[in-house]
Protein backbone atom coordinates (compact mmCIF):
# COMPACT_ATOMS: atom_id res chain seq x y z
CA UNK A 1 0.00 0.00 0.00
CA UNK A 2 1.69 3.71 -1.28
CA UNK A 3 0.75 5.96 1.38
CA UNK A 4 0.47 9.39 0.40
CA UNK A 5 1.33 12.59 2.71
CA UNK A 6 -1.91 14.21 4.78
CA UNK A 7 -2.47 16.12 7.98
CA UNK A 8 -1.94 13.83 10.93
CA UNK A 9 -6.24 14.35 12.02
CA UNK A 10 -6.66 12.82 8.24
CA UNK A 11 -7.20 9.43 7.98
CA UNK A 12 -5.81 8.10 4.84
CA UNK A 13 -8.70 6.13 2.64
CA UNK A 14 -7.74 3.91 -0.65
CA UNK A 15 -9.06 0.95 -2.92
CA UNK A 16 -5.51 0.20 -4.74
CA UNK A 17 -2.69 -1.38 -4.29
CA UNK A 18 1.02 -1.55 -5.68
CA UNK A 19 2.70 -4.87 -6.53
CA UNK A 20 6.41 -5.16 -6.81
CA UNK A 21 8.79 -7.87 -7.72
CA UNK A 22 11.83 -9.14 -5.03
CA UNK A 23 14.45 -11.70 -6.45
CA UNK A 24 16.52 -14.30 -4.43
CA UNK A 25 20.36 -12.42 -4.93
CA UNK A 26 23.47 -14.37 -2.74
CA UNK A 27 21.25 -15.46 -0.18
CA UNK A 28 18.92 -12.27 -0.32
CA UNK A 29 15.78 -10.84 -1.06
CA UNK A 30 16.31 -7.94 -3.40
CA UNK A 31 12.86 -5.83 -4.07
CA UNK A 32 12.78 -4.05 -7.83
CA UNK A 33 9.64 -1.91 -8.68
CA UNK A 34 10.41 -0.81 -11.94
CA UNK A 35 6.84 1.33 -12.23
CA UNK A 36 8.23 4.19 -9.39
CA UNK A 37 11.88 3.47 -10.37
CA UNK A 38 13.00 1.82 -6.94
CA UNK A 39 15.90 -0.85 -6.63
CA UNK A 40 16.88 -2.74 -4.01
CA UNK A 41 15.17 -0.60 -1.18
CA UNK A 42 11.50 -0.27 0.28
CA UNK A 43 10.49 3.21 0.20
CA UNK A 44 9.29 4.84 3.95
CA UNK A 45 5.81 5.36 2.36
CA UNK A 46 5.22 1.74 1.17
CA UNK A 47 3.52 -0.30 3.48
CA UNK A 48 4.20 -3.92 3.06
CA UNK A 49 1.02 -5.51 3.68
CA UNK A 50 1.47 -9.48 1.96
CA UNK A 51 4.54 -11.63 0.46
CA UNK A 52 4.06 -14.05 -2.00
CA UNK A 53 3.30 -15.50 -5.13
CA UNK A 54 -0.52 -15.67 -5.43
CA UNK A 55 -2.90 -12.43 -5.37
CA UNK A 56 -3.06 -10.85 -2.29
CA UNK A 57 -7.34 -11.11 -2.64
CA UNK A 58 -8.63 -13.34 -4.43
CA UNK A 59 -12.99 -13.43 -4.68
CA UNK A 60 -15.81 -15.12 -6.09
CA UNK A 61 -16.36 -13.89 -10.02
CA UNK A 62 -20.09 -12.07 -10.28
CA UNK A 63 -21.01 -10.92 -6.62
CA UNK A 64 -21.06 -7.40 -4.88
CA UNK A 65 -17.45 -7.12 -3.54
CA UNK A 66 -15.73 -4.11 -2.17
CA UNK A 67 -12.80 -3.06 -0.13
CA UNK A 68 -11.00 -0.21 1.26
CA UNK A 69 -8.06 0.35 3.04
CA UNK A 70 -8.29 3.00 5.90
CA UNK A 71 -4.92 4.38 7.40
CA UNK A 72 -4.50 6.37 10.54
CA UNK A 73 -1.78 7.85 12.34
CA UNK A 74 -1.08 5.63 15.67
CA UNK A 75 1.68 6.27 18.75
CA UNK A 76 3.34 3.44 18.87
CA UNK A 77 4.82 1.42 21.78
CA UNK A 78 8.48 1.67 22.75
CA UNK A 79 8.49 -2.93 22.21
CA UNK A 80 6.69 -2.21 18.99
CA UNK A 81 9.12 0.48 17.81
CA UNK A 82 12.24 -1.55 19.21
CA UNK A 83 11.30 -4.74 17.66
CA UNK A 84 9.43 -3.57 14.22
CA UNK A 85 12.72 -3.39 12.31
CA UNK A 86 14.85 -6.58 14.30
CA UNK A 87 15.76 -8.02 10.90
CA UNK A 88 17.21 -5.21 9.41
CA UNK A 89 20.99 -4.64 9.59
CA UNK A 90 21.54 -1.01 11.01
CA UNK A 91 19.01 -2.58 14.14
CA UNK A 92 20.73 -3.21 17.15
CA UNK A 93 18.46 -5.90 17.59
CA UNK A 94 20.19 -8.07 15.29
CA UNK A 95 23.32 -7.45 16.74
CA UNK A 96 22.09 -8.71 20.63
CA UNK A 97 20.51 -11.93 18.50
CA UNK A 98 23.71 -12.93 16.78
CA UNK A 99 25.34 -12.42 20.18
CA UNK A 100 22.84 -14.86 21.59
CA UNK A 101 23.11 -17.07 19.41
CA UNK A 102 27.07 -17.14 20.11
CA UNK A 103 25.81 -18.39 23.58
CA UNK A 104 26.71 -14.52 25.17
CA UNK A 105 23.63 -13.75 27.99
CA UNK A 106 21.81 -10.03 27.69
CA UNK A 107 22.51 -10.46 31.13
CA UNK A 108 26.75 -10.61 30.81
CA UNK A 109 25.83 -7.57 27.85
CA UNK A 110 23.97 -5.27 30.80
CA UNK A 111 26.84 -5.27 32.85
CA UNK A 112 29.26 -5.19 30.40
CA UNK A 113 27.57 -2.00 28.86
CA UNK A 114 26.68 -0.32 32.67
CA UNK A 115 29.95 -0.39 33.57
CA UNK A 116 31.23 2.37 32.28
CA UNK A 117 28.08 4.39 33.91
CA UNK A 118 29.49 2.88 37.39
CA UNK A 119 32.64 4.50 36.66
CA UNK A 120 31.04 7.95 35.80
CA UNK A 121 29.44 7.19 38.98
CA UNK A 122 33.09 7.05 40.96
CA UNK A 123 34.37 10.06 38.99
CA UNK A 124 31.83 12.11 40.10
CA UNK A 125 32.20 11.57 43.76
CA UNK A 126 35.52 11.75 43.45
CA UNK A 127 35.86 15.02 41.43
CA UNK A 128 32.43 17.11 42.29
CA UNK A 129 32.17 15.47 46.27
CA UNK A 130 35.77 14.78 46.97
CA UNK A 131 35.28 11.35 48.39
CA UNK A 132 38.19 9.23 48.18
CA UNK A 133 37.57 5.28 47.37
CA UNK A 134 39.91 2.41 47.13
CA UNK A 135 41.51 2.02 43.91
CA UNK A 136 40.44 4.37 40.82
CA UNK A 137 37.55 1.92 40.19
CA UNK A 138 37.22 -0.03 42.25
CA UNK A 139 34.07 0.28 43.86
CA UNK A 140 32.41 -0.15 40.19
CA UNK A 141 33.99 -3.21 40.24
CA UNK A 142 32.67 -4.14 43.30
CA UNK A 143 29.09 -2.58 42.91
CA UNK A 144 29.19 -5.17 39.78
CA UNK A 145 30.04 -7.87 42.46
CA UNK A 146 27.15 -6.93 44.34
CA UNK A 147 24.97 -8.09 41.63
CA UNK A 148 25.09 -11.71 41.88
CA UNK A 149 24.46 -11.66 46.18
CA UNK A 150 22.12 -8.34 46.40
CA UNK A 151 23.36 -5.22 48.15
CA UNK A 152 22.51 -6.46 51.37
CA UNK A 153 23.93 -9.81 51.65
CA UNK A 154 26.89 -7.82 48.97
CA UNK A 155 27.61 -5.56 51.83
CA UNK A 156 27.86 -8.05 55.01
CA UNK A 157 30.03 -11.01 52.83
CA UNK A 158 32.26 -7.67 51.24
CA UNK A 159 32.60 -6.38 55.15
CA UNK A 160 33.27 -9.28 56.74
CA UNK A 161 35.38 -10.84 54.49
CA UNK A 162 37.91 -7.74 53.64
CA UNK A 163 38.00 -7.26 57.99
CA UNK A 164 38.98 -10.76 58.45
CA UNK A 165 41.56 -10.72 56.49
CA UNK A 166 43.02 -7.57 57.24
CA UNK A 167 43.50 -9.01 60.78
CA UNK A 168 44.75 -12.25 59.49
CA UNK A 169 47.11 -10.34 57.54
CA UNK A 170 49.40 -9.34 59.75
CA UNK A 171 50.35 -13.46 61.41
CA UNK A 172 51.33 -13.64 57.52
CA UNK A 173 53.67 -10.60 57.86
CA UNK A 174 55.38 -11.86 60.73
CA UNK A 175 55.84 -15.06 58.94
CA UNK A 176 58.21 -13.21 56.66
CA UNK A 177 56.23 -15.15 53.45
CA UNK A 178 56.62 -13.51 50.15
CA UNK A 179 53.61 -11.37 48.34
CA UNK A 180 52.29 -13.88 45.90
CA UNK A 181 52.30 -16.84 48.20
CA UNK A 182 50.85 -14.42 51.12
CA UNK A 183 48.31 -13.18 48.58
CA UNK A 184 47.13 -16.99 47.62
CA UNK A 185 47.08 -17.95 51.37
CA UNK A 186 44.52 -14.46 51.51
CA UNK A 187 42.64 -15.73 49.04
CA UNK A 188 42.30 -19.04 50.21
CA UNK A 189 41.46 -17.43 53.44
CA UNK A 190 38.73 -15.57 51.49
CA UNK A 191 37.16 -18.64 49.53
CA UNK A 192 36.74 -20.73 53.43
CA UNK A 193 35.23 -17.16 54.73
CA UNK A 194 32.59 -16.79 51.75
CA UNK A 195 31.87 -21.26 51.80
CA UNK A 196 31.11 -20.72 55.64
CA UNK A 197 28.85 -17.28 55.31
CA UNK A 198 27.09 -18.88 52.86
CA UNK A 199 26.50 -22.63 54.37
CA UNK A 200 25.27 -20.50 57.49
CA UNK A 201 23.08 -18.35 55.37
CA UNK A 202 21.16 -21.48 53.65
CA UNK A 203 20.92 -23.22 57.12
CA UNK A 204 18.81 -20.74 58.20
CA UNK A 205 17.00 -19.73 54.89
CA UNK A 206 18.71 -16.95 52.75
CA UNK A 207 20.20 -18.56 49.79
CA UNK A 208 21.05 -15.44 48.11
CA UNK A 209 24.63 -14.87 49.89
CA UNK A 210 25.23 -18.12 48.24
CA UNK A 211 25.19 -16.50 45.03
CA UNK A 212 28.92 -16.15 44.70
CA UNK A 213 30.82 -16.19 41.15
CA UNK A 214 34.58 -16.09 40.38
CA UNK A 215 35.05 -12.31 39.73
CA UNK A 216 33.37 -10.88 42.83
CA UNK A 217 36.55 -13.21 44.21
CA UNK A 218 38.89 -11.77 42.29
CA UNK A 219 37.51 -8.45 43.27
CA UNK A 220 37.60 -9.25 47.13
CA UNK A 221 41.15 -10.10 46.81
CA UNK A 222 42.17 -6.58 45.07
CA UNK A 223 40.75 -4.77 47.34
CA UNK A 224 42.24 -7.07 50.78
CA UNK A 225 45.35 -5.95 48.79
CA UNK A 226 44.21 -2.72 48.85
CA UNK A 227 43.20 -2.68 52.62
CA UNK A 228 46.13 -4.26 53.86
CA UNK A 229 48.45 -1.75 52.18
CA UNK A 230 46.80 1.25 53.30
CA UNK A 231 46.83 -0.04 57.01
CA UNK A 232 50.75 -0.78 56.87
CA UNK A 233 51.27 3.06 55.18
CA UNK A 234 48.43 5.11 56.70
CA UNK A 235 47.01 2.94 60.05
CA UNK A 236 43.79 1.18 60.94
CA UNK A 237 41.38 4.83 61.16
CA UNK A 238 41.91 6.10 58.12
CA UNK A 239 41.90 2.91 56.37
CA UNK A 240 38.54 2.27 57.90
CA UNK A 241 37.27 5.78 56.93
CA UNK A 242 37.92 4.92 53.26
CA UNK A 243 36.39 1.36 53.42
CA UNK A 244 33.25 2.98 54.29
CA UNK A 245 33.89 5.85 51.43
CA UNK A 246 34.62 2.32 49.06
CA UNK A 247 31.07 0.81 50.55
CA UNK A 248 29.07 4.34 50.42
CA UNK A 249 30.31 4.50 46.32
CA UNK A 250 29.83 1.20 45.15
CA UNK A 251 26.25 1.31 46.57
CA UNK A 252 26.06 4.29 44.89
CA UNK A 253 27.06 2.92 41.64
CA UNK A 254 25.25 -0.91 42.19
CA UNK A 255 21.91 1.42 42.75
CA UNK A 256 22.27 3.28 39.51
CA UNK A 257 24.08 0.25 37.09
CA UNK A 258 21.15 -1.77 38.61
CA UNK A 259 18.17 0.59 37.67
CA UNK A 260 16.07 -1.03 35.59
CA UNK A 261 14.63 1.95 33.13
CA UNK A 262 18.83 2.81 32.45
CA UNK A 263 19.06 -0.70 31.98
CA UNK A 264 16.47 -0.80 29.28
CA UNK A 265 17.48 1.95 27.57
CA UNK A 266 21.08 1.04 27.56
CA UNK A 267 20.64 -1.95 25.72
CA UNK A 268 18.57 -0.77 23.27
CA UNK A 269 20.79 2.02 22.26
CA UNK A 270 24.17 1.27 23.37
CA UNK A 271 25.33 4.40 21.49
CA UNK A 272 24.61 6.25 24.40
CA UNK A 273 27.80 5.64 25.94
CA UNK A 274 29.35 8.60 23.78
CA UNK A 275 27.31 10.34 26.59
CA UNK A 276 29.06 9.03 29.28
CA UNK A 277 32.35 10.34 27.49
CA UNK A 278 30.82 13.66 27.12
CA UNK A 279 30.06 13.50 31.04
CA UNK A 280 33.28 12.68 31.63
CA UNK A 281 35.14 15.55 29.55
CA UNK A 282 32.63 17.64 31.58
CA UNK A 283 33.76 15.68 34.94
CA UNK A 284 37.63 16.22 34.07
CA UNK A 285 37.02 19.55 33.75
CA UNK A 286 35.51 20.83 36.81
CA UNK A 287 38.10 23.43 38.93
CA UNK A 288 35.41 24.12 41.64
CA UNK A 289 35.28 23.46 45.36
CA UNK A 290 34.20 19.74 46.08
CA UNK A 291 31.65 19.09 48.52
CA UNK A 292 33.98 18.01 51.32
CA UNK A 293 36.32 20.82 50.53
CA UNK A 294 33.62 23.39 50.65
CA UNK A 295 32.30 21.36 54.29
CA UNK A 296 35.75 21.31 55.35
CA UNK A 297 36.60 25.08 54.82
CA UNK A 298 33.17 26.29 55.06
CA UNK A 299 34.10 28.93 58.23
CA UNK A 300 36.75 30.57 55.84
CA UNK A 301 34.15 30.73 53.15
CA UNK A 302 31.39 32.26 55.15
CA UNK A 303 33.85 34.58 57.10
CA UNK A 304 34.09 36.61 53.45
CA UNK A 305 37.10 38.51 52.08
CA UNK A 306 36.82 41.08 54.40
CA UNK A 307 36.65 39.77 57.82
CA UNK A 308 39.79 37.57 56.53
CA UNK A 309 41.59 40.95 55.26
CA UNK A 310 40.40 42.34 59.18
CA UNK A 311 42.32 39.85 61.11
CA UNK A 312 45.15 39.71 58.83
CA UNK A 313 45.76 43.62 59.38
Amino acid sequence: LVLSKKKREEAITKKTTHSWTEIYINGQWVPFCPTNGYFAEIPAHYLELYKGDRAFIIRTKNIDFDYRWKVSERRSSEEEVLYTNATNYFNILRLWATLEQASISLNLLVIILTIPIGATVVAFARNVIGLVPFGTFMPALIAVAFRDTGLAWGVILFTITILSCGLFWPLLEKAGILHVPRMAIILTLEVMIIVGIALVAINFGYKRAAAISLFPLAVLTLTTERFVISIIEEGWSPTLQRFAVSLLVATAAYLVMRWTFLENLIIAYPELLLSVIGVNLLLGSWTGLRLTEFIRFRSLYLRGPNEMSGQET
